[in-house]
């Protein structure tokens, strides 16, 4: 995880995907989900030893299935596009079998917990554009992009 601004981190080291996290004082926003359920829980795991608050939303790039499958671990509201939001108001109670599959045959080790995926409706949508306000987080001003080692813990609490 590198954080490349005030309280702004990516990950580009997910099999498929690349994801984000702002913090804020209500609690972290994340941009879209990793591919497989143990990249999911790990990136989870690694925002909460970033900051104290919880995550308060996820945002959905898109409703391809490198990005929908794991958005359970979140435990958070999805927000998405309308178009993202009508695809996955489409699906069954569990995802469709190609997008399993698809993934599955690009990383089998990490494809075993898909099929046991429920699917994860969004809370919100939008249209045609949406601006989220937030309050940023106190006190934190760093001059260079940090790589995220496990021993960061500047938060707010």
């Amino acid at each position: 995880m590198i954080e490349i601004g005030d309280g702004i981190f990516v990950e580009t080291g997910f099999d498929g995907v690349n994801v984000g996290a702002i913090l804020t004082r209500e609690g972290i926003v994340c941009i879209d989900a990793p591919s497989y359920p143990r990249d999911a829980r790990d990136w989870v795991l690694q925002l909460e030893r970033v900051h104290a608050r919880p995550i308060r939303l996820l945002i959905l790039t898109d409703c391809h299935g490198d990005r929908i499958l794991n958005t359970r671990w979140f435990h958070a509201p999805i927000l998405s596009h309308r178009t993202a939001a009508e695809q996955l108001n489409s699906y069954d109670k569990r995802y469709p079998q190609y997008l399993i599959d698809s993934l599955h045959r690009r990383n089998p080790a990490g494809g075993r917990e898909l099929p046991h995926s429920p699917v994860q409706r969004p809370s919100l949508s939008f249209t045609d554009s949406l601006s989220l306000l937030f309050p940023p987080l106190l006190n934190r001003s760093y001059s260079q992009t940090r790589t995220y080692t496990g021993q960061y813990m500047d938060h707010d609490p």
